[in-house]
C-alpha cells in the first residue's frame, strides 16, 4: 500500500491466506492474519477484520507466537474501536490483554495498548 497499489496488495492477501490454508502451517498464521487483515483488507472493510484479528490472536497464543498474538489483540481492538464496537466490551477486551501483556512480559504492546485504552474508556 506503500506506493499506493490496493489491488496488488489485496492480490498478495489472498494468496497469501490461500497458502496458508493449503498448507496448514499453523504456526505462521498468527503473523499471516496480522498482516493481511490488521493491514491489507483493512483498507476495505474493517468490520470484515474484526474475527480473524482474534483468530490471529488465539492461534499465535496456541502456537507460543505470543509477539504476533498480542499485536493481533491490539489490531483487534483498534479496528474494533474505529468500526463502531460497543465500548463496554472493548474495554473489557483491553483489560483482560492487558493483563496477558505484562504476564508474558510483551512491554511495548502493552504500551501501545495503553493509548488505545485511553480512547475506549474515555
Amino acid at each position: 500500500c506503500e506506493f499506493q497499489d490496493f489491488e496488488g496488495s489485496e492480490h498478495i492477501g489472498s494468496l497469501s491466506t490461500g497458502l496458508l490454508e493449503r498448507s496448514k502451517a499453523q504456526e505462521y498464521r498468527s503473523q499471516v492474519h496480522l498482516c493481511v487483515y490488521g493491514g491489507v483488507y483493512g483498507f476495505k472493510n474493517l468490520k470484515l477484520c474484526v474475527e480473524p484479528l482474534m483468530e490471529g490472536y488465539r492461534v499465535g497464543m496456541q502456537t507460543g507466537d505470543i509477539q504476533h498474538a498480542m499485536f493481533n489483540a491490539i489490531q483487534h481492538i483498534k479496528i474494533g474501536f474505529i468500526s463502531g464496537q460497543n465500548l463496554i466490551e472493548l474495554e473489557k477486551k483491553v483489560l483482560m490483554f492487558g493483563k496477558e501483556m505484562t504476564e508474558y512480559n510483551q512491554m511495548t504492546s502493552y504500551q501501545l495498548l495503553l493509548t488505545i485504552k485511553q480512547a475506549v474508556t474515555d
